[in-house]
């Protein structure tokens, strides 16, 4: 401080003297002058640290069912398609899409004018077979006629006999009657359109067989299924209903298209109306399994199947990645290289970086 009074004496003194100078001039020179007096600069002082609260738990261990969630499709066990044995013309549909037959009732019809053609063609048949039959047995019994022919008559009033069974058979059967009680899902013709023999008609959905919502699984979650676990299933058509249900098929082999398993639940309470087609919500509940747990607010990051927590080493938050195997209502069951006992934070690691100096609160 005395160096530069006496600095500012000297400044003052030539002011003086140099009259002819400029006064702005001079008061450049001055501020030059004090700031290249001013001393050693002392060091910048370093931000003191601070100390973040945290709160911690334990990783533990406990042995419960992991759920598997799904979604699949409402239909009858028994779904079959109905076809005609003959083809021909559909000459008429009794029913319409969606309704709720009987067992017996007639459903479609074919155009029965050949048919019947074909029926009285085979009677007349046996009617001309037999005459022959009798005329060749009484002149056999006379000795007229040989026994090759009256063996050839007997085949040929049996060989009648079946076309006429054949045609009878036929007629029968070109009408389609519900096999038993059911709903119509879906008409695949329509009136006056040619049907192949054997080809499909009508989809048909039995109501007097179990109804199963099949669904589709992943590999990892069909090994660990079995027969006979429990199940709930949901319906958006009924929001607020729960239906009990129970693994009743698991496939043996996956769906070369989709890479699935397909699994049925065979449901046990059933909605008051059945409507094929119904999109379910299922949660199947596999045997129990030992696993680690941690609170889901132990999670500070999370990513698809992972997530990073922060566990206590030597008193200092380490960032430590970890597999998210399912969640439950509370906890996250966990994969990783935590154990049993580990300290994991759960409140305070939001905006904590590792190594930082924290204060665990109890």
């Amino acid at each position: 401080m005395l160096h530069l009074r006496k600095q500012l004496h000297y400044l003052i003194f030539i002011m003086n003297k140099i009259t002819h100078m400029n006064k702005t001039f001079a008061l450049i020179i001055l501020v030059l002058i004090i700031f290249s007096c001013t001393g050693n600069k002392k060091d910048t002082p370093q931000k003191p640290t601070v100390q973040k609260n945290v709160r911690i738990t334990r990783v533990k261990r406990d042995s419960l069912s992991i759920p598997v969630f799904t979604v699949g499709v409402l239909s009858s066990k028994t779904q079959s398609n109905l076809s005609f044995i003959t083809g021909g013309i559909i000459e008429r549909f009794f029913v319409e899409e969606g309704e709720f037959v009987e067992k017996d009732k007639l459903l479609v019809r074919l155009d029965m004018t050949e048919i019947r053609s074909r029926v009285n063609q085979a009677a007349l048949g046996v009617e001309k077979a037999e005459r022959d039959f009798k005329r060749i047995e009484n002149l056999y019994r006379d000795t007229v006629a040989t026994l090759e022919q009256y063996q050839d008559a007997k085949t040929a009033l049996e060989v009648a006999r079946t076309n006429f069974e054949i045609a009878s058979f036929n007629r029968k059967n070109s009408e389609i009657r519900a096999p038993s009680e059911g709903k119509i899902l879906r008409k695949l013709k329509e009136s006056n359109e040619i049907v192949a023999s054997g080809h499909p008609v009508i989809v048909f959905a039995s109501t007097e067989t179990d109804w199963v919502l099949k669904v589709n699984l992943s590999d990892r979650d069909i090994v660990r299924i079995s027969k006979g676990d429990s199940a709930w299933v949901t319906f958006d058509a009924y929001p607020g209903e729960i239906y009990s249900a129970e693994v009743s098929e698991i496939a043996t082999s996956a769906n070369l298209l989709s890479g699935t398993f397909e699994a049925e639940l065979r449901l046990l309470d059933l909605p008051e109306m059945l409507v094929t087609g119904l999109i379910g919500n299922a949660r199947i509940s596999p045997p129990k399994e030992t696993c680690l747990l941690i609170p889901a607010e132990a999670l500070a990051e999370a990513m698809g199947n992972t997530g990073i927590v922060f566990r206590i080493r030597d008193g200092n938050p380490v960032r430590t990645r970890i597999g998210i195997k399912s969640i439950t209502d509370s906890n996250i069951i966990i994969t990783g290289d935590l154990v049993e006992g580990d300290s994991v934070i759960t409140d305070g690691n939001a905006w904590l970086n590792e190594g930082e100096e924290i204060i665990v609160i109890e």
